[in-house]
């Protein structure tokens, strides 16, 4: 659960700026890995 919470709480702190909702998805993703 902690790293769910950090997953949340790190994308609402990182404005998506001109990536598509989609493409920052992924790029979350990708991060995790």
């Amino acid at each position: 659960m902690g790293r769910l919470a950090w997953h949340n709480h790190h994308r609402v702190m990182e404005p998506p700026g001109d990536i598509p909702p989609a493409e920052a998805e992924a790029d979350d993703y990708r991060q995790l890995k």
